[in-house]
C-alpha cells in the first residue's frame, strides 16, 4: 500500500473496522468518543467526507495516516503504511470453499449485528466442534503456535453471512460469545465479553495475567512466559473492555502481570491498570517482547528463524 492508496480510504470504514461507531451527527461532521482514551462525551471529529480528523482533547488532527501515526504507535510514514496495509487487509472472510475473496470495504464486511443505515447482516453461527481443520491449524504455525498449545482453548466455528460459509478459529468469552479469527477476517460474534481463565485449585492470591487478545495468551503460553505456579488469566479480546477487565482484576488480590502491546493504547491501558489497582503489584511484562508490538510479533519472528 502507498500513500496515495491510503489516504483513499475513508477514515470512518477504518475507525468503523477498529471497532469505533459514530456517537452522532452534527453540522456536516461525525463525532465520536475519542478511540485515544476512556470518555463519555465526544471530543474526536470527522468531516463528513471522511477524510481529515481532529480530537479537541490531544489538540491534533490530520489525514488517516496521521491518525495511524497517533493510533498505532509508529513514528513514520512507512510504517504508519504497513500497520494500515495489515488492518485495513486483515479484515476479509476466508471461505469455506475456493479462493479467498478480495478485499472489500468496511460498509460491506461481516458483523456480528445489523447495523443502522447499511446492509450489514449478523454472522449466523453453524457449528462449533474441535479443531481440526488443516488450513486453521496450518494458520495457527504461521503465528508461531503449535496446535496442541491452542487447541485446550481455541476451537472451530462454521458460519455463514449473506448466504456464503467460512470458518475460523473461535476463542469463546465470557458471555457465549466467540472471538473469530483467520487469515483474512478478525472479528466477533455477540455478546462481547472479557475471557476469564481460571486454573483447578488456585489460590485466592494466585497471580493473574492481562492480555489484549488470544494469540498473545497462546504465545505465552508457547514461550513458556506465564508467572509460575497455578496463574488465572483474563484476555481483554478488545480494549474497550478494560472497565470489564477491571472488575474482575478487582475480584483477584494477587499480582497482575499485564501482557499488552508496544502502542500508545497498550500504554494509555497499562497506565489505567496501574492507576486505579494503586494498593497492588500490577506488573508491565512487555519488557520481555521489546522491540516487536506484540507477544506474538516476536514469537513469529522467534519461530521463523527457527527454520
Amino acid at each position: 500500500m502507498n500513500a496515495a492508496q491510503a489516504k483513499a480510504i475513508p477514515l470512518k470504514d477504518l475507525l468503523a473496522r477498529l471497532g469505533f461507531e459514530p456517537h452522532h451527527e452534527a453540522r456536516g461532521e461525525l463525532w465520536y468518543t475519542s478511540p485515544f482514551r476512556e470518555e463519555t462525551e465526544p471530543s474526536f471529529k470527522l468531516t463528513m467526507n471522511s477524510k481529515g480528523w481532529y480530537d479537541h482533547g490531544r489538540g491534533e488532527g490530520g489525514n488517516i495516516l496521521d491518525f495511524v501515526m497517533a493510533y498505532g504507535g509508529v513514528t513514520t510514514v512507512g510504517e504508519a503504511l504497513r500497520w494500515l496495509d495489515r488492518e485495513w487487509n486483515a479484515a476479509r472472510p476466508m471461505p469455506l470453499f475456493g479462493s479467498p475473496s478480495p478485499a472489500r470495504s468496511a460498509a460491506t464486511r461481516p458483523s456480528t449485528a445489523p447495523q443502522r443505515g447499511d446492509d450489514r447482516e449478523p454472522i449466523v453461527v453453524e457449528k462449533v466442534q474441535p479443531l481440526e481443520n488443516p488450513s486453521l491449524i496450518g494458520y495457527l504455525r504461521s503465528r508461531g503456535i503449535p496446535p496442541s498449545n491452542a487447541q485446550p482453548y481455541v476451537q472451530e466455528v462454521h458460519y455463514t453471512h449473506k448466504g456464503k460459509r467460512y470458518f475460523a478459529l473461535a476463542f469463546a468469552n465470557d458471555s457465549g460469545g466467540l472471538e473469530i479469527r483467520n487469515p483474512y477476517y478478525q472479528g466477533s460474534t455477540s455478546p462481547k465479553d472479557i475471557t476469564c481463565i481460571d486454573p483447578v485449585g488456585a489460590p485466592p492470591d494466585a497471580p493473574t495475567a492481562v492480555f489484549e487478545g488470544f494469540t498473545d495468551f497462546l504465545s505465552a503460553i508457547t514461550m513458556n512466559a506465564l508467572p509460575a505456579g497455578p496463574t488465572r488469566v483474563v484476555v481483554l479480546n478488545s480494549t474497550a473492555m478494560r472497565e470489564r477487565g477491571l472488575e474482575r482484576l478487582r475480584e483477584r488480590p494477587g499480582p497482575v502481570h499485564l501482557f499488552l502491546d508496544h502502542d500508545a493504547t497498550g500504554r494509555t491501558i497499562t497506565e489505567y491498570f496501574k492507576a486505579q489497582l494503586p494498593d497492588r503489584r500490577v506488573l508491565d511484562q512487555s519488557g520481555l517482547y521489546a522491540g516487536y508490538k506484540d507477544f506474538n510479533a516476536m514469537l513469529e519472528k522467534w519461530q521463523s528463524r527457527q527454520r
